[in-house]
């Protein structure tokens, strides 16, 4: 769950990166 809360944060800082993360 923590690691989800941080990731969480990150989308909403940088969505972009998140969206590298993903794929």
């Amino acid at each position: 769950m923590k690691a989800m809360a941080h990731h969480y944060v990150v989308t909403a800082h940088k969505p972009t990166a998140v969206t590298a993360c993903v794929t």
